[in-house]
C-alpha cells in the first residue's frame, strides 16, 4: 500500500459547498440590481451567513447592515422551527417565508436543510405597498430557483408563481362545513369567499381561541389532499396551528423588527403543497388562512389581505 492509499478518501462535499461562491456573489449584486430588488440579500449555512450583497443605499450604513446579518442568521433558525412544526401536516417542506411589515419585508426560502436565502425590503418610502413587497418577492424567488436545480434537486413552486394563472373557476356547489361556528361581518365574508379552488380553510383567532373556523375540505375537487391525511385529521392540525399563530408570528417579527420595522401585518408560511397565510387584524388578533393547491399561493395570499383589509370587516367581526 503506497503512502497516498493509506488515508482514507476526503469527505464528500455538503450540498451547500456545490454552490461557487463567486459566481453567487455575482448572482446577488445582479438581483439586487433590478427593478423591485430588495436592499440586503445573503446566504446563510447552518446559521452562518457565507455571503451576502447589499444595494447602495445601504452601503454606507454600517449598522444597518450589522442588523440585516444579524437578523438573517436569526430569522433562518427560526425558519427551520417552523419547518419542524409544520412537518405533522405533510404539506412538503416549508419553501419560503414572507414577514410583511408597514414598512417593509422579510423573506426567507430554504434551499436544503439549513441553508437559507434571506433578502430584507427596507427603502418602500415608508410604506410598503403590496405591489412592492411582490415585486422583491419575485426577485428572492428568481434568485433561489436556480440553486436547488444546481443541487440536482426537483424544481418547487415558491409562491406558486412558476405558471400564472387566471383567477380558478370557482367551486362553490357543496356548503362549507363549519367546525367551529361564528357570526358577524367578518365571519359570513369568510363564509362566502371560501372556495375549494382556492381558500380551502379560513379562521378568525384572537390570543389562543379561534373565534371561528370554515372550510371546504368535503368538496370532491379537494380529494386528492386526502390521501395521505383526512380531512379531519388536517381540521385539527390546522386548528391547533391557528390557535397559537400570535406567538409564532411574534418570533418571526420579532427577530426582523430592527431591520424592517413591525408589527408584522402579514406572513405567509410557504409549503410544497399549498400555504398558511396570517393577517393582522388587532392586537393579538389575525386571520388565517390556507389552501391546499401550490398554484393558487399568490392568488390566496391576495384573498386572505382582501378579507383581512375590506370595509366589511371594518364594521366589526
Amino acid at each position: 500500500m503506497t503512502a497516498a492509499s493509506s488515508h482514507p478518501p476526503p469527505p464528500a462535499q455538503p450540498p451547500s459547498a456545490a454552490f461557487d461562491h463567486d459566481t453567487t456573489s455575482g448572482r446577488f449584486v445582479e438581483a439586487l440590481g433590478r427593478p423591485g430588488a430588495p436592499q440586503w440579500m445573503g446566504q446563510v449555512v447552518c446559521g452562518v451567513l457565507s455571503a451576502h450583497d447589499t444595494s447602495s443605499a445601504l452601503q454606507a450604513q454600517a449598522g444597518d447592515l450589522a442588523q440585516c446579518v444579524k437578523a438573517a442568521r436569526l430569522l433562518s433558525v427560526e425558519c427551520a422551527k417552523q419547518d419542524k412544526a409544520l412537518e405533522r401536516v405533510r404539506t412538503g417542506r416549508l419553501i419560503r417565508v414572507v414577514v410583511e411589515t408597514p414598512g417593509g419585508a422579510a423573506f426567507c426560502f430554504p434551499i436544503v436543510p439549513d441553508e437559507h436565502v434571506v433578502a430584507f425590503l427596507t427603502d418602500t418610502g415608508h410604506t410598503a405597498t403590496p405591489r412592492a413587497v411582490q415585486a422583491a418577492d419575485d426577485v428572492v424567488i428568481d434568485f433561489a430557483t436556480p440553486m436547488r436545480r444546481q443541487r440536482g434537486l426537483p424544481p418547487l413552486d415558491p409562491g406558486g408563481r412558476t405558471d400564472l394563472l387566471s383567477p380558478a373557476a370557482p367551486a362553490k356547489d357543496r356548503p362549507p362545513v363549519v367546525p367551529v361556528s361564528g357570526q358577524g361581518p367578518l365571519y359570513e365574508a369568510a363564509v362566502r369567499t371560501l372556495d375549494a379552488a382556492t381558500l380551502q380553510w379560513v379562521a378568525h383567532v384572537c390570543g389562543r381561541s379561534v373565534k371561528f373556523a370554515v372550510d371546504c375540505f368535503d368538496h370532491e375537487r379537494a380529494a386528492s389532499h386526502f390521501m395521505v391525511m383526512s380531512r379531519y385529521e388536517r381540521r385539527w392540525f390546522y386548528a391547533d396551528f391557528a390557535s397559537a399563530i400570535e406567538p409564532k408570528v411574534r418570533a418571526l417579527s420579532r427577530h426582523v423588527l430592527p431591520v424592517v420595522g413591525g408589527p408584522a401585518r402579514r406572513v405567509s408560511l410557504d409549503v410544497e403543497e399549498g400555504v398558511i397565510v396570517a393577517h393582522w387584524l388587532g392586537p393579538r388578533e389575525y386571520l388565517v388562512g390556507v389552501t391546499l393547491e401550490q398554484r393558487r399561493v399568490q392568488e390566496v395570499e391576495g384573498i386572505v389581505a382582501g378579507l383581512a383589509t375590506s370595509p366589511t370587516r371594518m364594521l366589526g367581526h
